[in-house]
């Protein structure tokens, strides 16, 4: 990552930084890239059977509720559909 390459980015999000953040930004792109760059090297294996208890979960995540139970603690619902109330939009202030 280089100071063209960032301006470049800046252009295409339609950022306008000025040159502090630019830096700032840019040393913090390179960190990323630096940690992106060492991912590869971590392994994926399963990880190690422990009998530390903080690190071995003893039973499976189970669901807390069904959707029947779900549906009736919704608000509002229509065709199956939990119902929201319209939102305003933030460049027009119309209903959406």
């Amino acid at each position: 990552m280089d100071l063209q390459r960032l301006k470049e980015l800046e252009k295409l999000a339609g950022l306008r930084l000025d040159p502090d953040q630019r830096h700032v930004l840019l040393a913090d792109l390179i960190q990323l890239e630096e940690f992106a760059s060492h991912l590869p090297e971590i392994s994926s294996a399963q990880p190690e059977e422990t009998d530390d208890p903080n690190r071995k979960q003893s039973s499976p995540v189970a669901l807390s509720m069904n959707r029947q139970q779900e549906r009736a603690n919704a608000p509002a619902r229509e065709d199956g559909f939990y119902k929201i109330p319209a939102t305003k939009s933030h460049s027009d202030g119309e209903s959406s």
